[in-house]
């Protein structure tokens, strides 16, 4: 199968033309080029994002601005090939359509940049009247402060999605039955916003920010420990109130995992001093009365460190730190129990893999984790690995994420058994980073991974965000973003 890609003309972007290109090289095959007449980006979106290019410093290539050399198009797509519409122009034949938002992808990207919405991408294929969806994605915002920013991770999600949806077709799938995960539902309807809003908002953003780090006020990452009530079900974060491990203003503490050897009970966390900017992973000793002890590095690399995951196989306690810096994911053993490890494995190279969670599945090994392709954001998108032996070799599975969907893809913690059912905890990033958890029952952990969301959680006033669950070693830890709160503190909203 031949492929054609319809543009829209005369606003064509850098992001069009890396489409092209990456649904060439998914297919080994050129692709034909179409241009339709379209509507521009309005006005002051395109001075909006002029006004950010000239400030920011944005250089040549960012896929959210003008192509100074777009590729020819041609008027109408070849006999023999499938159109991939990403102007979402009038019907013209069979042809699959990529649209945000309901509307075409330039435009619905900046409807919901500028109303501070959670972007979906949809891909349908149509054929006069009949319209079947395929496809829908969740997309994350990382820096919803930067208009050109948050395009680039729009934009570098449809990259993504048109050149796998051709990869398939042309490995002989037919169109109607492609397959990129799950159908996200969509969000509440993109409310109006404007460039000048977005702006105004950026501008008091930035402001309230750096007033907040002058006056030691702005919200930062906080660990909260309390004991394990030994229930082996979904937790209720809204009843017992946590301890937060108190720090020294200089730092944030996040990523939290809970041991126990020897009688003596212990928190391994992220932590990143302001000073260097740079994560390593750090333990804290609980007390039996609950208090927390100092806080003690136990692992600095040439990399930043999080999310220090644990796993016991055979009575050995293993780490498996994020070492995405330096493209691996590793696996270190605990040699002296909690301070002194050891790098065992490389059990994966060349790959930038966030928070990966290795677990038990049957004879072999599964393990979830967050891949990075371009210009897109980790927070959105998991994928799944597996091996037959902890060691390895881990081997993909797929041509790349199974699940797209800002609110319930990203790993938040260990995987544990409920009834036989595989639990993931879940990040829910769609409002701000790690702004909310999740908890995902996985019904299928085969060829065509699926879950169902069983439980939402969002953080209780003050609190602004909840990142991270796990239990462990008599302990139950989470961490929390917002203000440094003295005393027990509840974490979680009532269901």
């Amino acid at each position: 199968m031949s492929f054609a890609l319809v543009l829209p003309s005369p606003a064509a972007m850098v992001w069009h033309r890396a489409a092209v290109d990456a649904v060439a090289a998914a297919t080994g095959e050129a692709v034909q080029v179409v241009r339709v007449a379209a509507p521009p980006l309005p006005t002051p979106v395109r001075l909006l994002i002029e006004l950010e290019r000239l400030v920011r410093g944005v250089r040549p290539g960012h896929p959210a601005l003008p192509d100074p050399a777009p590729p020819a198009g041609e008027a109408a797509v070849a006999a023999g090939r499938l159109a991939i519409d990403l102007a979402a122009g009038p019907a013209t034949g069979r042809r699959l359509v990529l649209r945000c938002d309901g509307l075409p992808v330039d435009l619905g990207a900046a409807a919901a940049m500028t109303a501070g919405t959670t972007p979906v991408l949809t891909l349908d294929l149509e054929d006069g009247t009949e319209r079947r969806r395929l496809v829908a994605w969740a997309v994350a915002v990382e820096n919803r402060s930067v208009f050109v920013a948050g395009l680039s991770n729009i934009y570098g999600r449809a990259i993504d999605l048109v050149a796998r949806a051709a990869r398939q077709v042309a490995a002989g799938r037919p169109a109607e039955a492609i397959d990129l995960g799950p159908v996200a539902t969509p969000g509440p309807a993109v409310r109006a916003g404007s460039a000048a809003g977005f702006m105004a908002a950026s501008i008091a953003n930035v402001a309230t920010r750096r007033l907040g780090r002058m006056l030691r006020l702005k919200p930062e990452w906080h660990v909260g420990v309390r004991p394990d009530d030994g229930s082996d079900g979904i937790p209720d974060l809204a009843g017992r109130p946590f301890r937060l491990i108190p720090d020294d203003g200089a730092r944030f503490l996040a990523d939290p995992f809970p041991a126990a050897r020897d009688g003596r009970r212990v928190v391994f966390v992220e932590e990143l001093p302001f000073s260097t900017g740079k994560g390593v992973i750090s333990s804290v000793e609980i007390a039996a009365d609950g208090t927390p002890g100092a806080l003690r590095p136990v692992l600095e690399l040439d990399c930043h460190l999080s999310y220090p995951y644990l796993l016991e196989e055979d009575g050995t306690l293993y780490m498996v730190p994020e070492t995405s810096g330096r493209g691996t994911v590793e696996l270190w053993r605990c040699i002296d129990f909690p301070g002194r490890w050891e790098l065992d494995t490389v059990l994966i190279s060349g790959c930038d893999l966030s928070d990966a969670s290795p677990m038990r599945d049957g004879e072999g090994w599964a393990m979830f984790a967050n891949g990075r392709a371009r210009w897109c954001s980790t927070w959105d998108a998991v994928e799944l690995w597996r091996a037959p032996a902890l060691r390895g070799p881990w081997r993909r599975c797929g041509d790349g994420p199974f699940l797209v969907d800002v609110r319930t893809a990203r790993p938040a913690g260990a995987p544990f058994h409920v009834g036989g059912r595989v639990v993931r905890p879940v990040q829910d990033s769609s409002e701000r980073y790690g702004g909310a958890l999740a908890f995902a029952a996985m019904d299928d952990l085969g060829a065509r991974p699926a879950q169902t969301v069983v439980r939402r959680v969002r953080p209780a006033a003050p609190l602004l965000g909840l990142h991270t669950w796990n239990r462990g070693g008599g302990l139950e830890v989470v961490d929390v973003f917002g203000p440094r709160i003295r005393g027990p503190v509840v974490v979680a909203r009532p269901d």
